[in-house]
């Protein structure tokens, strides 16, 4: 109830990232993840302040979201290099929506590039983010479509506890 009268909740808890190894958030953060009525940055205990921003999108509200919301609430981090990511698989071949998101993307984040990744397989990915140095993930709530379907277990799961960084989560 409380997120409700809030701008943002950061919840630092090294066993978050401990549950989510284990592939099983356990109940409390899960609901808090849902539920919670304001964005959410999920933190490890030790990390470096975020030097990149990378933007994941995937043509739903939910990302669109998270995105102008990351930029009215730490409107520091806008002036960092940031990246809009859109992992393609398959029959997506170009990012939805690539005229409107890069707009506004663009007057938010003075340092923005585009990235359309072609992926086959999760580890493609995983590739490329290992090369980010000093990130902050934003993205919306763990969607059913496009790049939320190919990060819903591994990305957030997997590579989350793996390289412990934080990240911005906002949903409507």
């Amino acid at each position: 109830m409380e997120s409700r009268f809030t701008d943002v909740l950061i919840v630092g808890m090294q066993k978050f990232y401990e549950h989510l190894r284990l592939g099983e958030p356990n109940e409390h953060l899960r609901d808090l993840l849902h539920d919670s009525e304001c964005p959410i940055v999920v933190t490890p205990e030790k990390f470096a302040y975020p030097e990149n921003v990378i933007l994941a999108y995937d043509g739903s509200r939910s990302s669109v979201y998270a995105i102008r919301m990351f930029s009215y609430i730490f409107p520091d981090l806008c002036q960092c290099p940031a990246t809009l990511v859109y992992a393609a698989s398959g029959k997506q071949s170009e990012m939805p929506e690539q005229v409107c998101i890069q707009e506004l993307a663009s007057r938010h984040f003075s340092q923005l590039t585009s990235l359309l990744l072609q992926v086959k397989r999760v580890d493609d990915l995983h590739g490329w983010l290992q090369n980010i140095s000093k990130p902050i993930l934003v993205t919306g709530a763990f969607g059913r479509s496009g790049l939320s379907n190919l990060f819903k277990k591994s990305f957030s799961t997997n590579y989350i506890s793996d390289y412990r960084y934080p990240v911005f989560i906002a949903h409507q």
